[in-house]
């Protein structure tokens, strides 16, 4: 980490016409944080020695980095995610709603609907509780459902079960959610390289569609390629594996929940709401940020038998993560930076590789970008495959935008396919909860985890494909 950003810079020449000294440092500092992340696990030791390398090289004066890093608009709306959902886990809220929805009698003794609902109900837990804590929930549930089905967790059955929980997990934090922010940093590489407009709710709303048909691509395949016997789970009732209690959301749950809610309404649909109504357009002009900020500052104000339930120095002391508050706003800068025109970093890439990606067809470029993605996160930091591809890939996608394909989706895709991250222990942080489970061998893993992993490329390439000619 010190050697690529503070003295490779000084040693290493451009290596290409109209590549600045300036882009060379940008780029060895890069490198150097992605490395320093790996290696040390320390968001705020890699965003210090970023920030420090980007002044000591002369790309920023002291002001202008802190406001980048700190001042940067996502990183506020990550803070405010962290705090908002710090209550929301605090008491319970995620676990509650996983309850209501499993307990549904329309869902019960139907195997597929059963299925496609558990796999829902754990993207749906990691939006609230976040993926370590709907896999710690999933795991559980899991064992009291194989046992009430008679369903032997070793058979090949129990262990899709288990998978198919855990991408569902894993995919749904790209959702909504604290863990959204970190994800929709991607987005950040291709608004700095192209000048997109990447509304949050479109990426949202894209991700979902991702997991859908993803999700009704695997109950496919455990059906008709995995030859499981479903029927076993016809006699399984929910409502008497999960029982009754806690199935209700209390009203110190459900204010905050209907606040993180409106948030998220506001995220996805601000970008139909009409400019010149009075009130209204001033709410919008508030976007995202300021908005979230508002609604926290309302929600403190509410008691629930005489106390409050959202205390905002609470929210924001125990709360907020800094090392990925830190980690996002040095990347972002960073990102922003690298695909800056200025340093011919991107011009650079554009001429080497552009033209022979782009020029064929839109759709190698998205292959590859599932593709390796995919492949180099199950031996690599999902968060490093995240902005390396992302960086790589925006800086090619200009071409596109001009001709009039929704780029949109490439940040989804690359996002999301990091997130299919489960064939070794260094693959993430909750691979480590699956790959522990007795029932998860790695002769599993590696045959039946890998069809699994070509079905999601498959699906992902042919959804987003879709979604790329829109």
């Amino acid at each position: 980490m010190f050697l690529f950003s503070f003295l490779l810079p000084r040693f290493v020449s451009p290596w290409a016409e109209g590549i600045t000294d300036a882009g060379v440092c940008i780029v060895l500092i890069f490198i150097g944080t992605i490395i320093g992340l790996i290696a040390t696990n320390d968001c705020i030791l890699a965003a210090l020695f970023s920030m420090c390398a980007l002044v000591y090289n002369g790309i920023f004066e002291p002001a202008g980095v802190i406001a980048a890093f700190i001042g940067n608009p996502m990183v506020w709306q990550v803070m405010t995610l962290f705090a908002l959902s710090y209550v929301i886990v605090r008491d319970g809220t995620g676990e509650t709603i996983a309850r209501f929805i499993l307990t549904r009698k329309s869902f019960q003794k139907r195997p597929l609907l059963i299925i496609a609902v558990l796999m829902l109900t754990l993207a749906t837990a990691a939006v609230f509780v976040g993926v370590f804590g709907a896999l710690i929930i999933c795991f559980v549930l899991l064992k009291s459902i194989c046992k009430e089905a008679d369903i032997d967790p070793n058979s090949q059955f129990g262990r899709l079960l288990y998978l198919g929980c855990f991408t569902s997990a894993c995919v749904g934090v790209n959702i909504m959610g604290k863990m959204n922010a970190l994800h929709w940093a991607t987005a950040q590489f291709f608004i700095d390289g192209t000048g997109v407009d990447i509304p949050p709710y479109a990426f949202s709303l894209y991700s979902l569609i991702l997991l859908l048909v993803f999700i009704f691509v695997y109950i496919f395949s455990m059906k008709f390629i995995f030859r499981c016997d479903m029927n076993k789970l016809s006699g399984v009732d929910l409502i008497q594996v999960l029982g009754t209690e806690n199935t209700k959301p209390s009203r110190r749950q459900l204010i905050p929940l209907l606040a993180f809610l409106l948030i998220a309404i506001y995220t996805f649909f601000c970008g139909f709401i009409p400019d010149g109504i009075p009130v209204i357009s001033s709410i919008k002009g508030m976007e995202n940020i300021i908005f979230g900020c508002a609604v926290m500052a309302v929600l403190a104000l509410v008691r629930v038998d005489g106390e409050r339930i959202f205390d905002l120095n609470e929210a924001f002391t125990k709360g907020i993560n800094w090392p990925i508050c830190l980690a996002i706003g040095s990347l972002a800068t960073l990102g922003g930076q690298l695909l800056a025109d200025d340093y011919g970093i991107k011009g650079w890439l554009v001429g080497e590789l552009g033209s022979t990606i782009t020029s064929s067809s839109p759709l190698i470029l998205l292959a590859i970008a599932i593709v390796v993605s995919t492949i180099l996160t199950n031996f690599f930091s999902n968060t490093a495959t995240m902005y390396i591809m992302s960086a790589l890939v925006a800086s090619l996608c200009m071409p596109l935008l001009d001709a009039g394909y929704n780029i949109v989706v490439f940040p989804v895709a690359i996002s999301t396919s990091a997130q299919m991250a489960y064939l070794t222990f260094a693959s993430s942080g909750q691979a480590t909860l699956l790959l522990s489970e007795k029932n998860i061998t790695n002769k599993f893993i590696w045959s039946s985890g890998l069809l699994v992993l070509g079905l999601w490329m498959i699906s992902a390439f042919v959804t987003s494909s879709i979604l790329l000619m829109l």
